[in-house]
């Protein structure tokens, strides 16, 4: 997740950019990132990662994994 981020926000900055410079040329308007939404979607990044991370653990936790290879195998 941290790395998604890592490479998601700065790209995000840029295309925001790009569509105020887009829109700037017919509108008077000035340049802001909207950090509330930021930080809703950097919540959720966190969350669902945290979610699925969970599941994993306590599905492979629950299984016995020579069980599963021998199921798989057949």
């Amino acid at each position: 997740g941290a790395r998604a981020l890592l490479w998601g926000l700065p790209a995000s900055v840029l295309v925001t950019y790009g569509i105020y410079r887009s829109v700037a040329q017919s509108i008077a308007a000035r340049f802001y990132i909207p950090w509330y939404s930021v930080a809703i979607a950097v919540g959720s990044v966190f969350v669902v990662v945290f979610a699925t991370m969970l599941y994993a653990t306590r599905k492979i936790r629950s299984e016995n994994p020579i069980e599963a290879l021998k199921q798989e195998n057949l």
